[in-house]
Formats: structure tokens, sequence, C-alpha cells
């Protein structure tokens, strides 16, 4: 027996405070927003709620009478509390089966039996009995039957999948819920207190459900409200959450915000503007998409926000930073394809028309030759207008081969600069002396990084140089030749553009090309401004950190030390120059072609008369 002075004040005093704990969480409940967990609640409670009290009333009753009917009213309300425990669990954990028709059919039908059952009770006397007994204390005594029992049983069953229900949401949140599993565990401990009282004589007996109910709303809706409600709104495991109380100060997290956010821990008690100000500017726009750098490639995520005002208009917010890396990727990449579409499209009919121009000035300079009789004058003209034919057609290819190449690098490999150099020598017809580094290797698409190549040695070309060294500077691949450098009133950004012939119509696509092809690869193309020597294109990676593109290759032999970059290797690399005899009006005639040169960087630069800083 329970050794209490006053053993049925000690039942009364719990049933009452059982009763007032959910009176007070139905005030609360009434503010959750979401309707359909709203509606779980509010019958939870007040189906706990008003078993309780006729309980209570069942504890304290004078005669039989008043006593029987307070248990047959506590059993039908009580009985509905079961029912609104599994609505209340489906909808907290975001699942469907309190709406299906099926089963709100199947819950009223039986629900209405067992009412039926239990009021009949005087007829067939199998759900329970009532006797007036005077241990541990003078009251009336339940004794249960097996139609009790029996519905018991079912009704325990019914309440363990709520509390699946629940205990599957707080292990897949990711998230400290330790105290609320704790929680559910307090809420159904009193089964026990059933268990005993049926077979001790330590508790009456009688149904201690509701005790467990109360506690459950107290600790719920108020002790753990904001861990509870937070919980529904991590609506997926997979994403990082950032929990922000009502000053919107970050109050926890779960791990995968600590992967994204490894010093998470430290930001806790900031307010969101202040631990998280790209988070911030992100939700003030329409994309609301962060970047954050992590490893060899950036992450991006969409920032939504979940307003935990479920018992209160500003019990604060979750921020779900939602993976979109790979989408993010592909819009950008189709947003780079259509600027270079667009580029191409101008580039292409800037040039054309050009072409066009030559083509008529010189039809007309042929036909007055013609009229002038002077065949020798027609004969150039002729030739010349050959040249611009032949010169539209390389210029198309060039645009074909754009739209080739339109196509981001997804695989690379470790290229040798020293094969690259050879042959991109042998892809193009141009009389420019290549000269580079050999002991590098660069991370790239191996024929896009040729075309690259190709194109500067065109371009040089074009710039009057008569060499073109291939580099390597602090991870930064150089292009530098002895041609005309930037010119004063020039602008390096128009050496780029696909409609700005810098620095003259020849020069054509061959920098935007290299400006496509290296940003194709995620690299970075400019002009040293600085070198005056002629012009110098930098390459750059545009990795984390400024992570190089190239790299030092691994000796072949084990134990065999690795080349010095900066050691005086010379090799020399035949060339076999193409047949072609493509010329522009304004080509450099006379000049013999060359081997290529392959030497370090370095004595380029003394070679040149240049400091190795350049």
């Amino acid at each position: 027996m329970i050794g209490f002075v006053d053993e049925l004040a000690v039942y009364v005093l719990v049933y009452l405070l059982a009763t007032v704990g959910c009176g007070v969480g139905v005030g609360r409940a009434l503010q959750v927003e979401d309707p359909e967990t709203r509606t779980g609640l509010l019958g939870l409670l007040l189906g706990s709620g008003g078993w309780a009290l006729f309980q209570t009333a069942f504890l304290v009753a004078p005669t039989y009478r008043v006593a029987y009917l307070s248990y047959i009213a506590s059993l039908v309300v009580g009985l509905s509390s079961i029912y609104a425990w599994l609505y209340f669990a489906s909808a907290f954990t975001g699942r469907t089966l309190h709406r299906s028709r099926i089963w709100r059919r199947v819950a009223v039908g039986s629900y209405l039996a067992i009412i039926v059952l239990k009021l009949t009770n005087p007829l067939h006397g199998s759900y329970f009995t009532i006797t007036w007994v005077a241990e541990p204390f003078v009251h009336y005594e339940i004794t249960h039957g097996v139609s009790h029992w029996v519905i018991t049983g079912v009704s325990y069953v019914a309440a363990g999948i709520g509390f699946f229900m629940l205990f599957e949401a707080f292990t897949e949140a990711d998230y400290d819920t330790l105290p609320l599993a704790g929680l559910s565990v307090l809420t159904a401990a009193p089964v026990g207190l059933d268990v005993l009282g049926y077979t001790t004589d330590v508790f009456i007996e009688m149904n201690y459900e509701p005790i467990g109910v109360a506690v459950f709303a107290v600790g719920a809706l108020f002790v753990f409200r904001d861990r509870f409600f937070v919980v529904q709104a991590s609506d997926t495991t997979q994403k990082p959450l950032l929990y922000f109380d009502a000053n919107d100060r970050l109050r926890d997290y779960n791990s995968h915000a600590e992967a994204v956010y490894p010093d998470v821990d430290a930001r806790c008690g900031e307010r969101l503007s202040t631990a998280f100000p790209a988070i911030t500017a992100a939700l003030d726009t329409e994309t609301a998409t962060i970047r954050r750098d992590e490893g060899d490639e950036p992450g991006y995520y969409l920032v939504t926000e979940t307003f935990v005002s479920q018992t209160g208009p500003s019990d604060g917010r979750v921020i779900h930073l939602t993976d979109v890396t790979s989408a993010e990727r592909r819009r950008r990449e189709l947003d780079r394809h259509n600027q270079q579409l667009e580029s191409i499209s101008a580039g292409l009919r800037h040039e054309l028309l050009n072409q066009l121009n030559i083509l008529q000035g010189w039809i007309r300079q042929t036909e007055r030759a013609v009229v002038d009789g002077d065949t020798e004058s027609a004969e150039e003209a002729l030739e010349t207008v050959d040249d611009a034919g032949d010169r539209a057609v390389d210029i198309i290819e060039d645009f074909v081969s754009l739209t080739q190449y339109g196509t981001t690098v997804d695989e690379t490999s470790q290229v040798s600069l020293e094969s690259v150099v050879a042959e991109a020598r042998t892809a193009t017809d141009a009389d420019v002396s290549l000269l580079a580094t050999v002991d590098k290797t660069v991370a790239a698409n191996r024929s896009r990084l040729v075309h690259m190549v190709t194109s500067a040695v065109e371009f040089a070309d074009a710039n009057g140089a008569g060499s073109l060294a291939v580099g390597v500077t602090d991870g930064q691949i150089t292009f530098t030749d002895d041609g005309e450098p930037i010119g004063d009133e020039t602008n390096p950004g128009d050496y780029f553009d696909l409609d700005a012939a810098v620095p003259n119509s020849r020069a054509g696509l061959a920098l935007p090309k290299v400006r496509v092809l290296a940003q194709l690869h995620g690299w970075t193309v400019r002009l040293d401004e600085g070198y005056e020597a002629g012009i110098k294109i930098v390459v750059a990676g545009s990795g984390v950190g400024g992570s190089p593109v190239v790299s030092t290759p691994a000796a072949s032999t084990a134990g065999q030390p690795t080349a010095d970059p900066q050691s005086a290797r010379s090799t020399d690399v035949t060339a076999d120059r193409s047949s072609s005899d493509r010329a522009t009006s304004d080509a450099t005639p006379g000049r013999e072609s060359q081997s290529v040169s392959v030497v370090p960087d370095r004595l380029w630069q003394r070679a040149r008369g240049q400091s190795s800083d350049d």
C-alpha cells in the first residue's frame, strides 16, 4: 500500500493535477498554428482532462449511482483520447493516416461499438463491477472484466503505434531529441501503474493514463516547447537545420549544419545577421541561394525558413539549407552557355560583316581594274577577294569550334605541357617560335587545352610576335609574346571581346577562344597590364584559396628525384607545319617556319632581358 497518511487525498490530488495540467495545455494547444496538429492536441487534452476529472469524481462519489455514472463517463471520454492521440501523432509527424476516409470510418465505427459495450455493461457485466471496500482506504473499487482487458490491450497497441510515429520522428530529426524521448517514456509510464493496480495491492485498480497525458502536455507545450515543435519543423533529416529563438539568436543545430559550418557551435547565442550574414542576405532575395566553399568545388544551398509559431506569434524559426549544388551548377552553366551563344552571335555578325565589306570593296576594285584594262591589278584584287573568302571560312570554323567546346569540363586528367605544346604547334601554321616549361602537368581536358594553346599561338602571330613562351608562375599558366604591347588607349578587356578585333582584325577570335576554353575549365584569364615587352596572358585556377591549375609530376622511378623546375633543360621538338596557304591581307610575308624550342620559363625571361619576377 502507499504509505501516505491520507491515501484517498493523494489520489484525488494527483487526478486533479492531471485535470489542471490538461486544461492548461488546452490553452496552449489553441495557439498551435498547424490546424491538424492543433485538432489532435485538443482532442487528446480534452479527452484526457475529462477522463481525469471523471476519475476524480469517481473517487469522491458519495453513492454507488454517482460512482457508477462517473466511471462510465470516464470510460466514454477517456476512450476518445486514444483516437485523438493517433490523430495527433499522424499529423505531427507529417503522415496522412488521419486524413484517410477509410481509417476515419474504422475509428468512428470501433469507437461507437466499444461505447455500446461499455454502456450495456449492466446487462452483461463483462466490462467491470463496482464494490464498496475499506482497504487500503474507504472507496468504491473497480474490478475489470475480460472485455475491459481485451479492449485495453488493443488500445495499448494503438497508443504504441502513436509512440512509434513520434520516436521515429525524433530519431530521424538529426536533432537533440533525448529530452523529448524521455518525455514520451514518462507519458507511457502510467500504463505500468495500471498493471500494478491489477496485479498487486500497491495501487488501487484505476486508469492512470490521464496522468501521463498531463505530463506530456506540460512537457511538450511548456518545458520543451521550442524543441518539440522544432522537430516538427524539421521536415527532413538530410537538410542542415539552424534553430533561432524569438530574439533571432542561434540556439541549436543538427549534424548536417555542422558539416556545412564546422564552427557553428561557436556561433551559438549570436544573432542571425551577425553569425550568418550570407543567409541573412539570401533571405531578402528571390533566389535565396548561398555559396559555401567546400573542398575543391563550391557548394550551393537554397535557404528557406519555417517559423516556429506553434504556441505563440514569435517562438523563433528554423533555417533550412537545401543542397542545390547540382541544380545551381546546371543553371550557371546554362547562363554561361547562353551568354556565350549571345556573344558568339554578335561576334559572328561583326566578323562576317567586316569580311563582306572587304569583299565588296575589292570586288568593286576588280570591276574598275577590268574596265580600265588593268589586268595585273584585277588579278591582285581577285587574290585579295579569295583571301577574304578564306578568312570568312576560317571565321565560321572558329565560331563552330567555340560552340563545339561550349560545355563545361566535367572530367580532367594530368596533361603534360610539353606534349600539349608540341601538339598545338603542329595544329597551326603561325610563324611563331614556341617556348615552354616542360616539367609541369596541368589538370585539364587535353583537347581543349591544346586548342587553347593553339589559339594563343595564333594571337601571338597576329600580334606581330616572333616568340611565345608558355610558362608557369605561382600555379598559373602564362603565355608571353614579344609582339605589340597593350596600347595606351586600349582597354585590356577588349582583347577578349568577340567583336572588338583588338589589336587588329587578324587577331580575330584568338583570345576570345582562349578565354572561353579557360572558362570551361573553371579558370580565369587576364592580361598582365604591367608587362610592357609584349603581351602576357595569365590563366589562373578558380579553386579554393587560389589552388594552382598546374602541378609538378612525381618521379617516374622510385627513388629518382623530381626534375628541378628551374633547371636549364632544353628540348627540341620538330613540328611538321600544315601545308595550308591561309593568309589575310595584313599577313606578314617572308617569315620562315620555326621548330618548337622548349626551355625553362626563367631562362626565357633572362633571354628577354626580364627579371624572374615579371
